[in-house]
C-alpha cells in the first residue's frame, strides 16, 4: 500500500468515527434527565421515583422510569419533548420505560408501558411503542385510545383508533399475527390469542372511554412546553398487576366512528 491511498484510509476512518461519536452524543444523555412533564392533574395523581411515590403537580418533570399513576375520579395529562400527549383516564398506571430522543434528527424512539387503566395517545415526533399485559401496539403519527379490562379470567387490551393507523400483535412472542388499525376501527388482544380482526368501533364504548380520560379536566399551568434536549435509555421489566374492567359490557358495533 503507497503512502497516498495510507493517508486516504486513515482520512475516511476518522470520518467515519466522526459520524458515529456525533450520532451518539445527540442521543445519549442521562437516566434521570427529563423527558417530559406533568401538563395537568386532577385529583389523585402520583409519580413514583426511585422508590419514592410524591403528589404529582403541572409542569413536574418526568424521566425514564417514572411511573404515573391516577386514582379514582383522577385524570392526568402527560407531554413529551417529541411532542406526543398522553392523557390517563382514572385508576391508570404507566410507566415510561425508555426514550430515546435524536437532537439531529428532532424525532424520538419512545416505549411506555400501560400497566393498568385508559390512556388517550397522540403521537408526535416519534417512533412510539405501548406495552401492556397482552399487547404491543406501533403508532406513528397518530392518535388512539388504549384501555385494558378483564375477559372471564384473561387479561385483555383493547384499542380504539381515532386518527392514522397502528400496527398491534400479542406481546408473547410465540404467538403470531399482528392486524393493523386504522381510523374508525377497534381490536382486542386477549393473553394467549393473537389480535383479533379490526372491525367498526363502538361509538358508546369510544364515548364511555373519553368520559373516563379527557372529562372535567383543569387548564394547564405554565406553557405546556417541554424544554428537554436529551436521551435516555432503560428498559427494565415490570412486574403484572391487575386490571380494570372497562367497556365489557358494551354493545359491539353500534356504529362507525367517522374521524378526520
Amino acid at each position: 500500500m503507497n503512502q497516498k491511498n495510507h493517508t486516504m484510509n486513515i482520512s475516511r476512518l476518522f470520518a467515519v468515527i466522526i459520524i458515529v461519536l456525533s450520532h451518539f452524543f445527540s442521543i445519549h444523555a442521562y437516566a434521570d434527565e427529563p423527558v417530559g412533564h406533568v401538563a395537568k392533574v386532577k385529583n389523585s395523581v402520583y409519580v413514583t421515583r426511585n422508590n419514592s411515590r410524591i403528589p404529582a403537580k403541572p409542569l413536574n418533570p418526568l424521566s425514564i422510569k417514572d411511573i404515573v399513576e391516577t386514582g379514582i375520579k383522577s385524570r392526568a395529562k402527560l407531554s413529551f419533548s417529541d411532542g406526543s400527549i398522553l392523557n390517563m383516564g382514572e385508576s391508570s398506571v404507566l410507566k415510561v420505560k425508555a426514550y430515546h430522543y435524536d437532537s439531529l434528527r428532532k424525532r424520538s424512539r419512545s416505549l411506555y408501558d400501560l400497566i393498568d387503566g385508559t390512556l388517550k395517545t397522540t403521537v408526535g415526533r416519534s417512533d412510539l411503542k405501548i406495552h401492556t399485559r397482552t399487547a404491543v401496539c406501533a403508532a406513528r403519527g397518530t392518535e388512539f385510545i388504549l384501555w385494558i379490562e378483564k375477559d372471564g379470567g384473561s387479561a385483555l387490551t383493547g384499542i380504539i383508533m381515532i386518527e392514522g393507523e397502528t400496527t398491534v400483535k400479542n406481546i408473547d412472542k410465540n404467538i403470531r399475527g399482528t392486524v393493523t388499525v386504522h381510523a374508525g376501527e377497534m381490536t382486542r388482544i386477549i393473553e394467549g390469542q393473537p389480535p383479533g380482526k379490526a372491525v367498526p368501533a363502538d361509538i358508546r364504548l369510544l364515548n364511555s372511554l373519553n368520559q373516563l380520560i379527557v372529562e372535567s379536566m383543569p387548564p394547564a399551568s405554565g406553557s405546556g412546553k417541554s424544554t428537554v434536549t436529551g436521551t435516555v435509555i432503560n428498559e427494565s421489566d415490570i412486574s403484572g398487576s391487575s386490571n380494570t374492567a372497562i367497556g365489557q359490557d358494551s354493545e359491539a358495533n353500534t356504529g362507525s366512528v367517522i374521524m378526520k
